[in-house]
């Protein structure tokens, strides 16, 4: 079969783009930014094949792992008897803030919003594959062609706003409106 393998430049480039676009799309604030930002941290991935658990970052490796591991932990439903002795004020939390709990006695995961737990976490494993993948990158030497990358970004983001609060003060690029507005 035949084989083919990106050089460290395309990698990088794909880095810078996706790094980019997360810069430009607001850190993935807005809920139709994050699809692009997830899709390119798998495509990445895919391309980069990073090392994971390989020294010497085995240690790091297993923090963002656990970390992982933990925010989906939070996810899985669990007997009342169980929930309880793992978070005593679940029961007393659930009657305050969610309606029709009083007498919840079924599976429940720790989780109060379950929907957003699930988003956080899969964009905390696009986010740890970023990072997987960009360690890869940089130890192939892609280091100098991503940080101008990032800086020429970061500049003509800067040089956008500068020219957009003045132009419209009040809204992103001149047609968003901000999630939370700021004086």
């Amino acid at each position: 079969g035949v084989s083919y393998s990106l050089s460290a430049d395309s990698l990088s480039l794909a880095l810078v783009a996706l790094v980019g676009w997360s810069l430009f799309a607001f850190g993935g604030a807005y809920w139709w930014t994050t699809p692009p930002i997830m899709a390119g941290a798998a495509l990445l991935t895919f391309a980069v094949k990073p090392r994971v658990g390989a020294r010497p970052h085995r240690a790091v490796d297993a923090g963002l792992i656990a970390c992982l591991a933990l925010t989906a932990l939070q996810l899985v439903p669990l007997p009342f008897a169980v929930r309880a002795v793992v978070s005593p004020a679940a029961s007393t939390t659930d009657q305050l803030l969610l309606v029709g709990s009083a007498a919840d006695t079924s599976f429940r995961p720790l989780s109060l919003d379950p929907g957003a737990t699930a988003c956080a976490l899969a964009m905390g494993l696009a986010l740890v594959l970023v990072f997987w993948s960009a360690r890869q990158v940089l130890e192939r030497g892609g280091l100098r062609l991503v940080g101008r990358g990032v800086c020429l970004s970061g500049l003509a983001l800067t040089a956008i706003a500068l020219v957009q609060r003045v132009e419209t003060p009040h809204l992103i690029y001149g047609f968003w409106a901000p999630i939370t507005r700021t004086s």
